[in-house]
């Protein structure tokens, strides 16, 4: 039995980070059980009640360390944390557990990185330190791994995919079966990102969603960060001058993916809004913010995301009702895909499967 230590965004708010983990751990838990986990998180008591995992006070250096300490690996199962989009210090932090676990002659797991974006020169240092002293390297997209090139990473690393892929499928209650909708009105969901000017983010959306209805769809806004959308979504209702149908506080991903099952659709700025509707057989029309939002889009084969903050909103309905005109199509085109992409996300537990089978043998 190992001891691993689970290092990420989990536990805070994202539910796309949260995804990863629960998605790994029912994959890891299912190829090579009986291992003992531990999980950096901002909310230990959370961890537990929604998880039941022993969450670690990822800020708390004399409890990040003795988890260190305790721990055979540090894995990191996905996300994109090596980026500057919100701030040099993300970089810093993970490559700094990097560094402390290689100190404490632990090993480390660097899984499903996406890497990027990447603009100033710390930043970029940072990651390149924290890559070539992990053990084991693996990226979520082609482009993720020719950065580390660009990089200059000397570490071998296999493409892979999202861990969030590996999501099972919610279970579906007897009243959930039907869609969304009444009077012949259609429900569209929104997973929005906060980008560019508050106030212009707010009424991008708002338009976004007047657009929608003079379609005769009424939009759901989705929120899939509490501290980000959250906020959000309430500015955008603040904007639009009523209220707009929304998700909030779903606390799991499964229960956003049961909404999402009963929508006629999904416009998702959230990466992982966008792979929770794949993953429940709704073609997601993706926005995209930076590159991952590119990233994925080729990877499930669907059209190049336009900007989200060089569109218009009127575009972006007209753009998706073309888009939904193909659902059926789209519909299979995307099922393909996701088989392909479980089965990349997959690997990713079968390398840890299989080295950790390798360690107990020699144990």
């Amino acid at each position: 039995m190992s001891r691993i230590l689970f290092g990420g965004y989990m536990g805070c708010g994202n539910l796309g980070d949260d995804a990863i983990l629960v998605a790994f751990l029912a994959a890891l838990d299912h190829l090579s059980p009986g291992h003992s986990y531990e999980v950096f998180t901002k909310s230990p008591d959370a961890m537990r009640s929604r998880f039941n995992l022993q969450g670690v006070p990822r800020r708390d250096k004399k409890e990040v360390q003795e988890a260190i300490n305790r721990c055979d690996i540090l894995l990191f199962p996905g996300g994109s944390i090596f980026q500057d989009a919100t701030s040099v210090g993300s970089s810093l932090y993970y490559k700094d557990l990097v560094a402390k676990a290689k100190k404490a002659n632990k090993k480390v797991y660097l899984l499903a990185q996406g890497v990027g974006p990447l603009s100033s020169f710390f930043a970029k240092k940072f990651a390149t330190d924290a890559f070539n002293l992990a053990d084991f390297i693996t990226v979520r997209d082609p482009a993720s791994g020719a950065l580390l090139k660009q990089l200059g990473v000397k570490k071998p690393f296999q493409l892979s995919a999202d861990s969030a892929f590996l999501l099972p499928a919610p279970p579906m209650e007897e009243d959930e079966s039907t869609s969304f909708g009444a009077a012949g009105i259609k429900t569209v969901g929104i997973c929005p990102r906060p980008f560019g000017d508050a106030k212009k983010c707010a009424e991008f959306y708002s338009d976004l969603c007047k657009s929608l209805r003079s379609k005769n769809i009424s939009p759901c806004l989705i929120e899939m960060d509490e501290e980000e959308d959250g906020p959000l979504i309430d500015q955008i209702e603040k904007t639009f001058g009523g209220r707009v149908s929304h998700i909030k506080g779903a606390k799991l991903p499964s229960k956003v993916q049961q909404r999402m099952a009963r929508m006629e659709g999904i416009i998702s700025v959230r990466l992982h809004g966008a792979i929770f509707a794949a993953g429940v057989g709704i073609p997601p029309y993706i926005l995209s913010y930076d590159p991952k939002s590119l990233a994925l889009a080729s990877q499930l084969g669907l059209p190049t995301p336009m900007a989200v903050d060089k569109v218009k909103p009127e575009k972006v309905v007209d753009s998706f009702l073309e888009f939904h005109a193909r659902k059926a199509h789209n519909a299979k085109l995307v099922a393909q895909k996701v088989v392909e992409l479980k089965k990349l996300a997959l690997s990713n537990v079968e390398l840890v499967a299989r080295t950790l089978a390798t360690t107990d043998t020699l144990k």
